[in-house]
């Protein structure tokens, strides 16, 4: 899981209010459970425009800003003139922009510690999703051990389960209707499995990922979270829907 979060910050003012609202970004990561790292940026830009089209225009980055003024109007306008320019609203994604003209320092803080709260919520996401194959898989568990009649403490393991519901819950027939549907599943629980041993890592063409420790062929992929998600969901509600139809159980009478 992600530890360390690395912010570059632009700043034209080296003055006291920066150092504060620097505290207040590092309090708001720290409360969050992260590390704050630092790093330069060195390339003569010293406008946060600038700046922000700068790191857009190279593909791997895809860092969320803040932008920060006492003079609202004018980054307003500098916002408004850039993005005609570069004939690209996409260049305000994951942006938002703090008017430090208010003569409230709790409404300033507020605002900074709101962004830091969006930018993180997006970061955790694919954390969570790693979490939810587990949170799907343990429900399919509990559905298996009933209509297995398994005790619910029992400990064998979720393949085994699989395939008694398999062999002894479905017919030939059933089998042939569902062979896509039961391939599909056999590869989710493997994936469930995997995810349990893994790491997370940014790659340079997909962002982060988090991928099994020994076979990073399995993984899963932060622009991708919505796609994942809905597929998962959708996998797993047709495998509950299976296992809740109770298919009459066989019986293998032998001569």
């Amino acid at each position: 899981m992600r530890r360390d979060i690395s912010i570059i910050w632009l700043e034209d003012e080296m003055e006291d209010a920066f150092h504060d609202y620097l505290k207040i970004v590092k309090k708001a990561i720290e409360d969050k459970g992260y590390q704050l790292l630092g790093e330069e940026y060195e390339n003569g830009i010293d406008n946060g425009i600038e700046f922000l089209n700068d790191v857009r225009s190279r593909e791997k980055y895809k860092q969320f800003f803040i932008l920060y003024s006492k003079n609202y109007d004018e980054i307003k306008e500098t916002v408004i003139t850039k993005i005609n320019e570069e004939d690209n609203l996409g260049l305000l994604n994951n942006t938002m922009i703090i008017n430090l003209s208010s003569p409230s320092d709790e409404v300033i803080e507020h605002e900074f510690q709101k962004a830091i709260e969006i930018s993180l919520s997006k970061w955790d996401e694919l954390n969570a999703l790693r979490g939810e194959y587990m949170s799907e898989n343990a429900e399919i568990e509990y559905e298996l051990k009933k209509i297995l009649n398994v005790d619910l403490t029992d400990s064998r393991n979720y393949k085994s389960l699989y395939r008694d519901f398999k062999n002894n819950h479905l017919s030939k027939r059933d089998i042939t209707h569902n062979t896509s549907l039961l391939n599909d599943w056999m590869q989710m629980i493997d994936k469930r499995n995997s995810l349990a041993h893994s790491k997370e890592e940014f790659n340079d063409v997909k962002g982060y990922v988090i991928s099994n420790l020994d076979d990073k062929s399995i993984q899963i992929v932060e622009e991708e979270i919505n796609e994942e998600r809905k597929s998962l969901i959708h996998l797993s509600e047709q495998v509950k829907a299976l296992i809740r139809a109770k298919p009459k159980r066989i019986i293998n009478n032998t001569h």
